[in-house]
């Protein structure tokens, strides 16, 4: 979720099917690259999906969802003229997706979130001109304004800007910040570093980043975001073709306060505890 950051933080910020066509292969990230979850203070950030983790849990997409088809046709941001081929070249690529990093993060003590780097490299016969579109849904559902600022301590809400709040679902990023008029992650302005070049991880022909935060309260007592991806192409003009993807995400929840620690330990012991004499009847 594309993101500007200060304190008080503003915040600007789906399927392991059974058989799957032919797509692009994604390769899972080394474990010095990969966390799961992460407690620190009184919040806890824990990767959802997370196929590293749970290896029944699904990553890869089946298809362009409904939701993001809604989105782009009448959503927070509309892209007027624009053309959307959702079916025609799905899984149409097959190269490799390397995911160099998917970690639980805890970038403040009142926030949950997680960061994903990525790159795709191309199999002979892809596009020339790919794009990202990300997808992006709250947890729960709640008015999500990327001009809201929140205290970084308590997480509470200190102020909005003048943006409209982006509710529930949206393309990232919010408002759209590209000068090409389209739906793609990276601006025009942006994409020439995103493309064909090297980071820390390797080589790539198109690169993916992302650090998303949200704040966890007493206000918002389990949140976080899902996400879905597409490897896209886009013909320069303003037609594009969905050609492949991958969901991810995260939730925060506070720790539980001591007391209701107790109480869950209490009765968790309760059936062991009975009066003598007393028996359980068989299922």
């Amino acid at each position: 979720m594309r993101m500007n950051t200060f304190l008080p933080v503003a915040v600007l910020g789906l399927v392991l099917s059974g058989a799957v066509q032919a797509g692009m292969v994604v390769v899972y990230p080394s474990a010095a690259n990969h966390r799961h979850s992460l407690t620190t203070g009184k919040i806890q950030s824990t990767l959802t999906p997370d196929p590293v983790f749970n290896a029944a849990e699904f990553f890869l997409l089946d298809n362009v969802s409904a939701a993001v088809k809604a989105e782009l046709a009448g959503g927070d941001v509309a892209f007027p003229g624009w053309t959307f081929d959702y079916a025609s070249k799905w899984k149409g690529v097959t190269g490799t997706l390397n995911i160099d990093r998917y970690t639980a993060e805890k970038p403040y003590p009142a926030f949950a979130g997680a960061a994903l780097d990525a790159r795709y490299q191309r199999a002979s016969g892809d596009p020339a001109r790919l794009r990202w579109i990300q997808f992006v849904q709250t947890i729960p559902p709640f008015a999500f304004d990327p001009d809201e600022t929140f205290d970084s301590l308590t997480g509470a809400s200190v102020g909005n800007g003048a943006l409209p709040a982006c509710v529930g679902a949206f393309i990232d990023p919010c408002g759209n910040d590209g000068t090409d008029g389209g739906p793609f992650y990276w601006n025009s302005a942006e994409i020439g570093n995103e493309t064909s070049g090297t980071n820390a991880f390797g080589a790539f022909d198109l690169h993916f980043s992302d650090f998303p935060r949200v704040p966890v309260s007493n206000t918002y007592r389990k949140n976080g975001l899902s996400f879905q991806l597409y490897l896209v192409e886009w013909d320069g003009a303003r037609n594009v073709s969905f050609l492949d993807g991958i969901r991810w995400g995260f939730v925060g929840v506070p720790e539980p306060p001591v007391l209701l620690i107790a109480l869950l330990g209490l009765l968790l012991a309760a059936p062991w505890c009975r009066p003598r004499g007393m028996t359980t009847a068989a299922a």
